[in-house]
C-alpha cells in the first residue's frame, strides 16, 4: 500500500467522521425539540385535568346577567381571561369579583361572581384559552 493511498484512506475517514458527527448533532438538535413538545403537551395536559369550574347560578336583573361559579379545580385561574358564551354567542366584556374582591386571581375552592349586559340566556359555556370549562342550562 503506498503513500497516495494512506492519503486517500485518511481523506475518506476524516469525511465520513465529519459527516457521522454532523447527523448525530442534528439527530440531537431534533431529539431536543421533540423532547420539550413533549413536555409542553404534558403541561397543558395536567393543566387542562387540574382545571374545573362548576357554575352554580345563573340570574338576570334589570339587563344584567350575574353568573355565580367556583373554581373547583386544582389550578387557579385568571379571571380576567376567561370567555363567555350566551347561546352559543361570544359575550360581550363582563366584569368579575372573586371572594367579593376586584382581583383576577381565582384559586382552588373559591367562588367567582361575573356581570355581563345581556339578556338572560338559555344556555351559558365558559371557556379559558385551552377549552370550555363549565355548562349551565336554563
Amino acid at each position: 500500500m503506498g503513500f497516495s493511498h494512506v492519503v486517500a484512506a485518511g481523506l475518506i475517514l476524516t469525511g465520513v467522521v465529519f459527516v457521522g458527527f454532523n447527523i448525530s448533532r442534528a439527530t440531537y438538535d431534533h431529539a431536543e425539540q421533540v423532547d420539550m413538545a413533549w413536555q409542553n403537551a404534558r403541561a397543558l395536559e395536567e393543566h387542562i385535568l387540574t382545571t374545573s369550574v362548576i357554575i352554580n347560578s345563573v340570574s338576570e336583573s334589570g339587563g344584567t346577567l350575574t353568573i355565580q361559579a367556583t373554581n373547583s379545580g386544582a389550578t387557579t385561574l385568571n379571571a380576567g381571561k376567561l370567555s363567555f358564551l350566551l347561546d352559543g354567542v361570544p359575550a360581550p366584556s363582563y366584569t368579575y369579583t372573586v371572594e367579593t374582591v376586584s382581583t383576577a386571581v381565582w384559586p382552588p375552592l373559591s367562588d367567582a361572581e361575573f356581570q355581563i349586559t345581556a339578556a338572560a340566556p338559555t344556555g351559558v359555556t365558559l371557556a379559558s384559552e385551552h377549552g370550555s370549562l363549565a355548562w349551565w342550562r336554563a
